[in-house]
């Protein structure tokens, strides 16, 4: 009995499939995710944001860009991120428990970001030393910033809904605007006060001409 051996070219058909086998089941794997979000938004029906919109989450933009968030939409976030979300606001936040307890906490901390804040806190003094105005306006940046985030990211998580989350964001801009005249001072804030997030993100903010504090104006982001 003769038994025909492969040829050379069966060898090549065989390692070519397999690489393109190979290539499009890596790219599917690639792509389920986006796939995925994408259908996740559609059911989600996210609203895309107008420019004046985009340039009040401008105010976070250093917590956005530290944390991948974009500005087409409120939420700015995938919904495979929820759950790490979630997870965050009960550690960082202390927003935990059912879900009618979780939205009440969220509401009583962002109306302490918004009416108090760090600014408020006694141990949060100036040094010594410190001219006392520009540390308190360093704090409120601080905390404004914070509120922006946070509204964003409870509205995200279910939290808030969109007119409550905006609401917020709109005391933020209220706060800011009889105290800041720029980006750059409000920038320059935010970099004087202590743990105020990220620093190099607020930096390239600063020098980067295609970041959200050159493209948006200031006075549009704090306008009433």
């Amino acid at each position: 009995m003769t038994q025909t051996l492969p040829s050379a070219h069966s060898h090549v058909v065989v390692v070519v499939a397999a690489f393109v086998a190979f290539a499009l089941l890596l790219s599917i794997l690639l792509l389920f995710p986006r796939v995925l979000n994408a259908i996740g938004l559609m059911i989600e029906r996210r609203r895309p944001l107008r420019p004046e919109e985009r340039a009040r989450l401008a105010l976070a933009a250093h917590y956005a860009t530290a944390n991948k968030m974009n500005d087409v939409d409120l939420a700015g976030l995938p919904s495979f991120r929820r759950q790490s979300i979630w997870n965050y606001l009960a550690r960082e936040w202390g927003i935990r428990g059912v879900r009618a307890r979780k939205r009440a906490l969220a509401r009583r901390t962002l109306d302490w970001l918004r009416d108090e804040g760090r600014r408020a806190d006694p141990k949060l003094a100036a040094p010594e030393g410190t001219d006392a105005r520009a540390w308190k306006r360093a704090l409120l940046a601080s905390d404004c910033a914070r509120l922006v985030f946070l509204a964003r990211l409870c509205h995200f998580s279910g939290y808030l809904d969109d007119a409550d989350a905006w609401h917020y964001i709109r005391s933020a801009a209220r706060h800011l605007a009889p105290e800041f005249d720029s980006w750059n001072d409000y920038g320059e804030a935010l970099l004087e006060a202590p743990d105020s997030g990220p620093a190099g993100a607020v930096t390239a903010l600063l020098g980067n001409a295609d970041s959200p504090w050159r493209l948006h104006a200031w006075k549009t982001a704090v306008a009433p």
